[in-house]
C-alpha cells in the first residue's frame, strides 16, 4: 500500500491473509457460511 502525504510517500507492506481475512469479514462470509449450515440436533 502507497500513501502519499504532504509531498511525501510511504509505503507498507500488507500480509495476502490480513487483507482475504478483513474482506472476508467485511462481506461477512463467515456468518452466511452458518447460516446454511444445519444444527446437528435437527434430523433429516
Amino acid at each position: 500500500m502507497t500513501e502519499i502525504s504532504e509531498g511525501k510517500i510511504q509505503t507498507a507492506a500488507l500480509d495476502h491473509q490480513g487483507l482475504v481475512a478483513a474482506i472476508c469479514q467485511d462481506l461477512k462470509i463467515a456468518q452466511r457460511i452458518d447460516g446454511r449450515l444445519v444444527p446437528d440436533h435437527i434430523s433429516l
